[in-house]
């Protein structure tokens, strides 16, 4: 199976109890990835902060899971991958951050970027960007 890149959003989605039906979807897509799953530092880190603020994780319980998610491949943001961010968030008019994990998938060699913020069906890089939770 080629590498499949995990978004933050995805990672965050799996432990929101607020939506059963959305979390379950979400489990179920990075479980099915099993080896392929490729994250990234940034993401580490972002998952961190978001599931302490916003789903008012305690900071063991987010230090947990951040632990599980860095038992996959992890990406380490690097100098030459932020330039080519800013290169690939100006040339596709999306946000640094974004572009950020466009860079790490592409370090990576994914075919799949699983995201909710960007376009369902958008390539970027050569990346596909699918949103688990489109419909179609």
């Amino acid at each position: 199976m080629p590498n499949v890149f995990v978004d933050t959003n995805i990672f965050l989605c799996c432990f929101d109890n607020s939506d059963p039906s959305k979390r379950d979807t979400a489990r179920n897509r990075v479980a099915g990835l099993e080896d392929a799953l490729v994250t990234s530092t940034q993401v580490l880190q972002e998952f961190y902060w978001n599931a302490t603020k916003k789903l008012r994780m305690t900071p063991i319980e987010a230090k947990r899971a951040v632990e599980h998610i860095s038992l996959q491949k992890v990406i380490q943001i690097g100098p030459s991958m932020i330039v080519h961010a800013i290169d690939t968030s100006d040339a596709h008019r999306i946000s640094f951050w974004d572009a950020l994990i466009i860079e790490a998938a592409a370090m990576a060699r994914c075919s799949t970027l699983l995201s909710e913020d960007l376009n369902h069906g958008q390539v970027i890089r050569g990346i596909k960007v699918e949103n688990p939770f489109a419909n179609g």
